[in-house]
């Protein structure tokens, strides 16, 4: 599994390398979500960017306002492709979720918004230019 980070930086660079139009960001338009909004979203929930068949990213958000992000992969129990800590998220005043990953990784902030009642976006920073569509699963379970 590939971190947000990855799908971010992907989706940046598709963005970027093609000069012809910019994508706004699934927040364009959207009010961002609140402290308390974001933490209802995505806090003790696994974070599902993807589609039923072909998930990109499984994280699990431990905590409700932060704690560690775990990629679910395959589960705690796979004896091959389980469960692996990738770092930290934590959730500010402002209701921007920063992800701090492990081993180098970096540091990365998002804003949140409601697309619609079960899908969510996310947006780099203040950055309209690249955009992460997720739903989410109760608890600590694969998408």
């Amino acid at each position: 599994m590939r971190s947000l980070l990855t799908i971010a930086a992907l989706l940046s660079f598709s963005v970027l390398g093609s000069n012809a139009q910019a994508q706004s960001c699934a927040c364009t338009g959207q009010t961002k979500l609140s402290q308390s909004q974001v933490s209802t979203a995505i806090g003790g929930k696994t974070v599902c960017v993807g589609s039923a068949g072909n998930w990109q990213h499984q994280e699990f958000h431990a905590g409700t306002t932060g704690g560690v992000l775990t990629d679910y992969k395959r589960g705690p129990g796979h004896p091959i492709d389980r469960s692996e800590n990738l770092g930290s998220w934590s959730l500010s005043n402002n209701g921007t979720v920063t992800y701090t990953y492990s081993g180098g990784g970096g540091t990365y902030a998002f804003g949140v918004c409601t697309i619609n009642p079960t899908t969510y976006g996310m947006c780099p920073g203040a950055s309209n230019q690249s955009t992460i569509v997720f739903t989410t699963r109760p608890v600590q379970t694969g998408c």
